[in-house]
């Protein structure tokens, strides 16, 4: 039961991900934006202003680790919001 709800949320998701992606002349388009899978490997002194002046538009960045972190993550994140910029959180090993 457990399982064929959790697939019925994750059909959903993609579902309605699908709605807002698409590839137009080759190139996947989010919200009517290129999406890159290429963009920035993060680190603290990585800002939203180096990554857009590089013409990426994607961040992919480690997540917080403590109280302080998370509220410096969604700093990071508004401002990526303000520039365009996609975030990918990631967990590294061990984090």
């Amino acid at each position: 039961m457990y399982v064929r709800g959790l697939l019925g949320v994750v059909t959903l998701l993609l579902s309605a991900a699908a709605w807002a992606a698409e590839v137009h002349e080759g190139v996947l388009t989010v919200g009517g934006r290129p999406f890159y899978p290429l963009g920035s490997w993060n680190f603290e002194e990585t800002t939203p202003e180096d990554i857009a002046k590089l013409g990426m538009n994607t961040s992919f960045r480690g997540g917080p680790g403590t109280e302080a972190g998370v509220v410096e993550f969604r700093r990071f994140m508004q401002r990526c919001h303000e520039l365009g910029i996609e975030v990918v959180p990631y967990l590294s090993y061990g984090g």
